[in-house]
């Protein structure tokens, strides 16, 4: 049995970890952002480019969802959102949470997640 994966903020971050998991591992992976201006774009072009060191860019492609067209029921939550973004991605993700059943991991880094209460 494999566990699915959302991912909660689709920025340099989100995409490493989620593309690496997608690419790697093999495992189903769906990516939730609150800025609309990207997850149209990605949606419109079929996927995101990566590349490694400016090499071998392509596209892969993903599943992104806003939070609220999001309606899947991932195992796993992976949460990279920015700070400045956190409460208002949450708030609007929280339809798809379920605590008895699946696991959180943050890599979130940088100021003021502490403070935030």
């Amino acid at each position: 049995m494999s566990l699915s994966y959302a991912v909660l903020g689709a920025g340099a971050m989100g995409f490493r970890f989620g593309v690496l998991l997608q690419e790697t591992a093999g495992v189903q992976v769906d990516f939730v952002d609150n800025w609309a201006p990207q997850v149209e774009t990605i949606q419109q072009q079929g996927g995101v480019y990566v590349s490694r060191d400016h090499e071998n860019r392509h596209l892969v492609p993903i599943n992104i969802y806003s939070p609220e067209d999001y309606h899947g029921h991932p195992d796993v939550l992976i949460v990279f959102a920015k700070q400045m973004t956190l409460a208002d991605l949450l708030a609007r993700s929280e339809h798809f949470f379920d605590p008895k059943h699946q696991y959180v991991f943050t890599g979130m880094n940088g100021m003021g997640h502490v403070e935030k209460n």
